[in-house]
């Protein structure tokens, strides 16, 4: 990327700133890139999961002991507590099923859009198609007569909203911006309609970027939102989107998406590897793409 358009995008960014049992839930073995993810319990601790396999085990087998409402979101999360064998962490919860219409963030208005918490599941899995390691662990799980997402909580953490009214700016401006890149093309690529800055979560340690709430997303709608604001993207990032198979998809996300999501999603997609690529004509491979991870 060239330094005038990472001085002038951070400055803006900184400005704003498998089945199981019916009683568990649905795992699926996660992609390798995950496997030294590690993640926080309540207690400032980390959680005693080396992969994400192990994370989505927990998730899917644990004990609901609490839950508690989370204040924001129109989508209408909860807060649940799970413990098994002594063992308790946080988790994200929602059941959210519904049509809606209404404004999108770019003023256009859109009719017939779906709200499903099956979208948590799609989300993760093709983060994980993607190489990408920012969506937290999700399962779907019952709930007696009800299923909902269940997403693993990121603990010692803040929103892009809190971050911006406290007056922080992230300490390594290059990599900070590179991950809102990878945010770019991510809610393209599924449609996401509702990404704001309750949802873009953010480790106050690492400073690493979490995506989360995509119940919105995996919309009908070919529209890209955000290539005013993508510029960039890593060099590994650009070959798996390119690479991205429907088949392969379809096997992976067909419990999760319908046929006509699935479709929707790919005209997404090579629309974006069209704009990407012209990227690459008219400022050169080396402006655009990048070795380093986000």
């Amino acid at each position: 990327m060239k330094p005038w358009l990472v001085a002038c995008t951070t400055a803006w960014l900184l400005s704003t700133a498998l089945v199981v049992p019916e009683h568990t839930g649905i795992i699926a073995t996660p992609s390798a890139q995950h496997e030294q993810r590690r993640f926080l319990g309540p207690d400032g601790d980390y959680l005693p999961f080396d992969t994400d396999a192990a994370v989505l085990e927990f998730l899917s087998t644990a004990e609901e002991i609490s839950r508690d409402r989370i204040p924001v979101g129109v989508t209408r999360p909860q807060k649940v507590m799970l413990e098994k064998d002594g063992i308790r962490a946080w988790a994200s919860y929602k059941d959210v099923d519904e049509t809606f219409q209404g404004r999108m963030n770019d003023g256009s208005y859109a009719m017939n859009l779906r709200d499903y918490f099956m979208f948590e599941r799609a989300a993760y899995e093709l983060a994980g198609m993607l190489g990408l390691d920012n969506v937290p662990p999700t399962v779907i799980k019952r709930f007696g007569l009800k299923r909902a997402a269940l997403q693993i909580w990121i603990e010692n953490s803040m929103t892009e909203l809190d971050r911006a009214n406290e007056g922080l700016g992230a300490p390594k401006a290059l990599q900070w911006t590179r991950q809102w890149q990878v945010m770019y093309l991510f809610d393209d690529l599924i449609g996401n309609i509702d990404r704001n800055a309750g949802d873009i979560v953010i480790d106050r340690d690492s400073w690493k970027l979490w995506m989360i709430d995509h119940s919105r997303g995996f919309q009908k709608d070919a529209k890209l939102r955000n290539t005013e604001k993508l510029s960039s993207c890593s060099h590994d990032l650009w070959e798996k989107l390119q690479a991205l198979d429907k088949e392969e998809v379809a096997g992976r996300l067909g419990e999760y998406l319908t046929s006509y999501e699935i479709d929707s999603m790919f005209v997404r997609r090579d629309a974006l590897v069209e704009h990407i690529q012209a990227l690459i004509d008219a400022h050169g491979e080396g402006s655009v793409l990048y070795d380093a991870k986000p």
